[in-house]
């Protein structure tokens, strides 16, 4: 009788990651190390954070990336709970996405929080160094 063993497992082979394209004619942000693109200038709520790693910018929404566990983290706007975020192009650590934040007065750097219209979990926080700002070409 044949035997259905499969045999050895086979050696972990790197995989290429489906990549979103932003629409064409917009100014898209992008990752600075791979270029794949990440939001829509749209998508920005603010340029105005600063986080432990310099100015970071925050999204409503962003493409092309990984999630890390969730975890509570002590930031300057107080205990929330966070994930990293990950390029699934190049795999760079990118900043990381909201998943809960503490409910109560906040300070003033972050008024978008307090508006329960504004949060979402999708809020990505972003440092600046990590993207890189273009227009992709019409036509």
């Amino acid at each position: 009788m044949p035997s259905c063993d499969p045999g050895p497992a086979p050696a972990c082979l790197p995989t290429k990651t489906f990549r979103s394209y932003l629409p064409r004619c917009h100014r898209t942000y992008s990752c600075v190390h791979c270029r794949a693109h990440l939001a829509k200038h749209d998508e920005l709520i603010s340029k105005s954070f600063q986080g432990s790693h310099g100015r970071a910018y925050l999204f409503n929404s962003v493409v092309n990336v990984g999630c890390g566990p969730a975890e509570q983290r002590l930031l300057l706007t107080g205990l929330h709970s966070v994930a990293d975020i990950f390029c699934e192009s190049c795999k760079t650590t990118l900043g990381w996405k909201y998943v809960s934040i503490r409910r109560g007065p906040l300070p003033r750097q972050s008024p978008w929080l307090s508006k329960p219209s504004v949060y979402t979990p999708s809020l990505c926080m972003v440092p600046r160094r990590s993207l890189e700002l273009g227009l992709s070409r019409c036509g």
